[in-house]
């Protein structure tokens, strides 16, 4: 299971490496999430539980590509 701080750091890692369609705009279109709330988060702030159930869904399928 992801953590708190591992969401953290991967969506830091999305946002400095700018990938076309992969930056927290998009990855909170998908998630269906503000993306403030990415940004939010990726600053320190603690998702709710379902922002972050959707977040550790998300990375987890995309990791596991």
């Amino acid at each position: 299971m992801i953590t708190i701080n591992e969401m953290r750091d991967w969506l830091n890692k999305q946002k400095s490496e700018r990938i076309t369609g992969r930056g927290l705009r998009d990855i909170a279109k998908q998630i269906d999430v503000h993306e403030n709330t990415l940004y939010g988060i990726a600053r320190g702030n603690l998702p709710n539980y379902r922002t972050a159930e959707k977040l550790r869904a998300f990375i987890e399928s995309e990791t596991s590509r």
